[in-house]
């Protein structure tokens, strides 16, 4: 880390930088516990504290803006991985993330993988004033012309909702991704 540049600015986006550094060691001594048997607790906010002592982070003044195309200029960030339909492919996180059917949904080329889920614990620790609840998917899902019903072909004919697709916070742990009845979770954009 003592090699690395102490600067946040245009030249060190989506590079490491002696404070991403601070804070991938942060996360290290977080999980210290787990890894080595033995807490760290004094070194990760010693390691915070050095990125945010820096005065070079700040949280964005609208939650949005971190997920804006161009965000290269902000503050929030202390690594970035850029992503770019030219030059840096590869940002799959729809196809990774959504149900099968939300294919229609968005007009995707692919269809995705029905993956990722958020857990109903996590969704609801947000409050519903919170800017960060609008970052999930949630109810009933219709095609892109916002009237086609998107329908579960895998729903299982007790399911309460129905065939069509309806993303609510509840999940079956014994088979994730699944309620009881067969209908996903709330998915997390």
């Amino acid at each position: 880390m003592p090699l690395l540049d102490k600067k946040n600015d245009g030249t060190t986006y989506a590079r490491m930088n002696y404070y991403a550094g601070k804070a991938l060691e942060a996360k290290v001594y977080l999980n210290a516990g787990v890894y080595i048997g033995t807490p760290k607790w004094d070194e990760c906010i010693a390691a915070c504290n050095e990125v945010i002592n820096s005065t070079l982070f700040a949280l964005e003044s609208t939650y949005r803006n971190n997920f804006i195309t161009n965000n290269a200029s902000s503050k929030e960030f202390i690594f970035a991985v850029p992503f770019d339909e030219v030059f840096a492919q590869g940002f799959n996180l729809h196809q990774m993330t959504l149900h099968y059917g939300s294919q229609a949904t968005y007009n995707l080329k692919e269809q995705p993988w029905n993956g990722w889920c958020s857990l109903q614990d996590f969704y609801e620790m947000h409050d519903d004033a919170d800017a960060r609840k609008n970052n999930f998917i949630r109810g009933p899902q219709f095609a892109s012309d916002g009237v086609t019903p998107i329908i579960d072909a895998g729903a299982e004919p007790s399911d309460p909702d129905g065939p069509q697709l309806n993303f609510t916070p509840e999940i079956n742990e014994a088979l994730p991704g699944r309620t009881a009845s067969g209908r996903c979770t709330y998915r997390q954009i």
